[in-house]
């Protein structure tokens, strides 16, 4: 499986409005571990003031899966901003393949 990301600006999805809620939320909260952004994330919505407006779910991310999120392979840091694309591979069990070009 192969999860691709667009240039910033150059899409509109109906996913964008989750983002956006996200970084909205974001900008209260102060992220220093993986279990901030899960916080940030069942705490995000859209439409707040909405009385049914349900939290986002948020599926389990165990420390197994997240052994190192800094350093690849070779020995290289990984920089996640400039990542575009993400390749799960099941030949490659325990690893994240990534590219920082489309």
């Amino acid at each position: 499986m192969v999860h691709t990301f667009l240039e910033p600006g150059h899409s509109m999805m109906e996913c964008d409005s989750m983002h956006s809620s996200i970084e909205k939320a974001k900008n209260y909260t102060s992220v220093y571990t993986v279990n901030d952004w899960l916080n940030i994330f069942k705490c995000a919505r859209s439409s707040p003031h909405r009385s049914n407006a349900q939290p986002y779910e948020v599926a389990a991310l165990s420390n197994a899966y997240l052994q190192n999120t800094g350093i690849n392979t070779s020995g290289k840091k990984v920089n996640w901003l400039k990542i575009k694309a993400l390749r799960y591979d099941k030949d490659y069990k325990n690893h994240l393949l990534y590219r920082y070009e489309l």
